[in-house]
């Protein structure tokens, strides 16, 4: 209970620092925010023009691929917001020495490389898509309960962890190939892939790498599925188990891989 007050305490701390940061320039901090709902109303356009002359795609219509796309976006401006810069700041540290700064802090690695350095333009940039899912749901008529709201909260949660777990995976290889900047590219891949519906991986081996081994399906998909009505529980239940079983091998992993690391610094 004393650690979880403690790194809340430090959770808090840095997210005050990031406001007064981001306040310090107000300007730059609105005009990315600008950017960011021009760039969520130009990918709901686009799939307008997709679906021009055609009614569904792998059974999915318009307001429902709008609905999966922004739920996407909405996991990936968390994500940005969240993680991203403290495991691309972990990448860089582990070249540049800097890492053993982290190693001398009183706190977890895993914490320090996932968790302290915000981007509030991103979590702010995350709204525009849930109003466009708002209104999509109104526009569609759907009848939302409570449990509905609540596990998609919980599933999109999931699917930050998912991601975040997955990229640690792969970046812990930093430990010892130290130059591994061009895994990043992976997670552009992995995001641009969720905004897919599962339902055009025909194969039964595909749905299994993309769930179990690439855990592209359980991003956002599952989140809409909740909202939509459309949900085999069989699948929440998955999403809920590779969020928990990711996470625990990601830290598992990279203490383990701390072993190998070997100073950048002079």
């Amino acid at each position: 209970m004393n650690n979880v007050k403690k790194y809340f305490r430090i959770f808090k701390y840095q997210f005050e620092l990031a406001l007064m940061i981001n306040s310090a320039y107000r300007i730059n901090f609105v005009l990315l925010l600008i950017q960011s709902i021009i760039n969520t109303a130009l990918s709901v356009v686009s799939i307008g023009f997709i679906y021009g002359n055609i009614n569904q795609i792998a059974g999915w219509n318009v307001s429902e691929m709008i609905i999966l796309v922004c739920t996407s976006l909405v996991v990936n401006q968390l994500y940005r917001g969240l993680v991203l810069q403290g495991q691309n700041f972990f990448l860089k540290s582990v070249v540049n020495g800097d890492f053993d700064k982290m190693l001398l802090k009183p706190i977890n690695i895993p914490y320090q490389i996932n968790i302290g350095k915000f981007d509030l333009v991103s979590l702010c940039s995350s709204i525009a898509p849930i109003i466009v899912i708002i209104y999509k749901i109104m526009e569609m008529k759907i009848t939302l309960r409570l449990y509905n709201v609540f596990f998609y909260i919980i599933t999109v949660i999931s699917g930050v962890v998912i991601i975040s777990s997955f990229m640690l995976i792969v970046y812990s290889m930093a430990f010892k190939y130290i130059k591994a900047d061009s895994l990043m590219e992976i997670y552009y891949i992995i995001m641009s892939m969720s905004e897919k519906p599962k339902e055009i991986l025909r194969k039964k081996y595909l749905k299994f790498i993309f769930c179990y081994i690439i855990p592209v399906i359980p991003i956002a998909n599952i989140s809409v599925e909740i909202l939509l009505n459309k949900l085999d529980v069989s699948w929440w239940i998955v999403s809920v188990l590779i969020c928990i079983i990711l996470n625990r091998c990601s830290i598992l992993l990279v203490n383990s891989q701390l072993k190998k690391y070997s100073s950048a610094s002079n």
